[in-house]
């Protein structure tokens, strides 16, 4: 779901976002599963950048570019309206849009629904850590304030029996108290002026499968620059062991530009622990007590921190970083640690090892590339464990979705589907492809079945013959 980072500093002819095929049923047409695994279609879906499930077993997930919440009912049906629609900011379906869904603990008792996402947004001056200032919230509605579809809102058209939502009329960008009904903004073509973009982090509460009470728990983050190719800004969401709702909020593409990574009082590069309930920071938060900090900093310096996972026994948190071109890097997340980035060398980045920051307990690499290599990232776009009772072949597992949604060499490399198996806190003992057909998130059920996603549907992969098993390679040491 992730631009290359590579895309912001290479020629278009040699590197572009590419369409991506549909791969029905689970890859490569007739594609033979390792451990002998099963993948099924779910649903057909449009680029899905989350997947969460409802303890009444709904499944709700997240369609980056359109904007739409949709939900699959108990019963495998697609429910015909989507659970909510928002405005969402888009530019040649990078990474802007929704990309960040979570259902609240409570859920059974509050139907909370949050969505993080970008919003189109009014050109502003760049935030800069000399000054010490920041672009202003844009949010057409102040924190906390519930904002209600207008009455005179016109319905979106009925989706199609297959389950993929029909679009209305685009909006203009930069409309405000956009009703949930509405469509995504039309995405501005490579040569027409740059938009921008503002993070929103909102809540909707479930009446009977509608999401309702629209309500913005957060807009305290800048506007992209315009300046400033801005993809790599808002990230994902999940609820942590503690209640605690995690942000990753990316560099904006200001490098080391304005000092901001590294600077505690800006959200960017960081990952946010937050209080669901107001949008504040928790009083235990490693910086709550620094007045020159934004105290909802759980942990900072990274540059596409997109995707993380806590891990269920430990409670540890595994989190990615796409560092331009090389050094894709799997961190254990703890809280006031410096993860590095932009001090990690110069461009190409050659060095994994570069700087005094948290040491990456793996890296990721193409096939055919090695970790430090030109060109060698893997665009990670979802992070999920599951257990071994599910997958006895398997044992406990982190499963990975390499988008691969670039051009390199003038080939585009497919999305991979891929698990991980991890030795202690620190090592990878295992690492296997399971299927060369994910390109946007893959997310652990509530029996832990794995629910993943390519260009046009939903997919689960199943145990099959369990007594199956396929070769694991190790992986190196970082």
């Amino acid at each position: 779901m992730k631009l290359s980072a590579i895309a912001r500093r290479l020629p278009a002819a040699l590197l572009a976002t590419v369409a991506l095929a549909a791969c029905g049923g689970g890859g490569d047409g007739d594609e033979a599963l390792p451990f002998g695994l099963i993948s099924q279609s779910v649903t057909p879906a449009s680029q899905v950048s989350d997947i969460v499930f409802a303890p009444d077993g709904r499944i709700f997930f997240a369609e980056q570019y359109t904007g739409n919440i949709r939900i699959v009912n108990v019963d495998g049906t697609v429910q015909a309206e989507p659970f909510a629609k928002l405005e969402v900011a888009n530019w040649l379906d990078l990474d802007w849009g929704l990309t960040g869904l979570a259902l609240d603990p409570d859920f059974d008792s509050n139907g909370y629904v949050y969505a993080f996402y970008s919003e189109p947004a009014t050109p502003q001056q760049a935030p800069s850590a000399a000054t010490g200032t920041e672009s202003p919230s844009l949010s057409p509605t102040p924190a906390g304030q519930t904002v209600e579809p207008s009455p005179s809102a016109s319905p979106a058209p009925a989706p199609a029996t297959t389950g993929v939502p029909q679009l209305p009329t685009p909006l203009a960008p930069g409309q405000t108290n956009v009703p949930a009904v509405t469509a995504a903004p039309s995405t501005p073509g490579p040569t027409q002026p740059r938009p921008v973009a503002q993070p929103v982090l909102v809540r909707f509460t479930d009446r009977d499968g509608k999401g309702e009470e629209r309500t913005v728990i957060s807009a305290d983050f800048p506007v992209t620059a315009q300046d400033k190719a801005g993809y790599n800004a808002n990230g994902n969401i999940h609820f942590g062991p503690d209640g605690m709702l995690y942000l990753s909020v990316g560099d904006y593409d200001y490098g080391a530009a304005n000092g901001l990574v590294q600077d505690l009082a800006s959200p960017i590069g960081k990952l946010l622990r937050i209080d669901p309930a107001t949008g504040g920071a928790p009083a235990d938060n490693p910086f709550a007590d620094d007045g020159e900090a934004d105290p909802r900093v759980f942990a900072y310096g990274f540059r596409d921190p997109f995707d993380f996972a806590f891990d269920p026994g430990s409670e540890a948190i595994y989190g990615t970083d796409n560092t331009p071109v090389t050094c894709e890097e799997l961190n254990i997340i703890r809280a006031g640690q410096d993860y590095g980035w932009p001090d990690v060398g110069g461009f190409p980045f050659s060095d994994c090892e570069f700087g005094d920051q948290v040491r990456a307990i793996h890296f990721f690499a193409r096939q055919g590339k090695q970790r430090g290599e030109f060109i060698s990232f893997v665009e990670v776009a979802g992070l999920a464990f599951a257990p071994g009772s599910r997958y006895p072949a398997l044992g406990d597992s982190l499963f990975v979705c390499e988008g691969h949604r670039s051009l390199v060499d003038q080939k585009e490399s497919p999305g991979v589907l891929r698990r991980l198996v991890l030795s202690g806190d620190s090592q990878i003992s295992g690492d296997d492809v399971i299927t060369k057909d994910c390109k946007g998130d893959v997310s652990a059920g509530l029996d832990g079945t794995i629910y993943y996603a390519n260009a046009t549907e939903i997919l689960r992969l199943l145990p099959g013959a369990t007594g199956s098993a396929g070769p694991t390679t190790a992986a190196p040491s970082p």
